[in-house]
């Protein structure tokens, strides 16, 4: 399913088909194509979510902003966005933990 993907986005005498039998060169390689291909779709934070709790992938996000430098740890609770206050009071629910 990969190369008939990737089949289509290259010219035919650039072409060369992925071959591996490791299953996490592959992942990795699905991974980046999907990137790729979503790119501003607004689904990396879901992706990053979802594999920094399955273990295989973790990654840890860092940025410089004004010279101080923050980052974001795999199963850090900084993934859950905070639930605006006016949510919280109407449906009486529990803020998340950050």
């Amino acid at each position: 399913d990969l190369n008939f993907l990737l089949k289509n986005r290259w010219t035919k005498d650039l072409y060369v088909d992925f071959n591996a039998t490791d299953e996490t060169v592959i992942l990795q390689k699905i991974l980046m194509e999907r990137r790729k291909e979503l790119v501003f779709r607004g689904i990396r934070w879901s992706d990053l979510k979802r594999l920094n709790t399955e273990g295989k992938f973790p990654t840890t996000l860092k940025r410089v902003i004004d010279g101080q430098e923050y980052e974001l740890e795999p199963g850090s609770l900084k993934y859950a966005l905070l639930i605006p206050q006016d949510v919280i009071e109407l449906g009486k629910l529990e803020q998340n933990k950050r």
